[in-house]
């Protein structure tokens, strides 16, 4: 599993997939990702929207989100999924 060394690190992450998924023509789903992350205020309820927006997105837009962008998600809902269930 890919780890990020911080929060500050996996928000970073999570602002570059959007960006990507943003230039792949999906906008609703790039702004669903940024609006869920501010939503994170150190309760578990943040991280719980935050990675019910992540399933959201890749359930939603899977046939169209690249490779790349996709394997980062799924990286990243690993890593929010550890935070939400420890």
């Amino acid at each position: 599993m890919k780890t990020y060394p911080s929060n500050q690190a996996l928000f970073a992450a999570t602002r570059a997939v959007a960006e990507t998924i943003e230039s792949e023509g999906l906008p609703q789903a790039a702004t669903e990702l940024l609006e869920s992350l501010s939503a994170i205020n150190g309760l578990t309820d943040g991280w719980a929207q935050f990675l019910e927006s992540i399933d959201s997105v890749c359930v939603s837009h899977a046939g169209r989100l690249g490779q790349t962008a996709l394997s980062e998600l799924q990286a990243i809902r690993k890593a929010v999924a550890a935070s939400v269930f420890r």
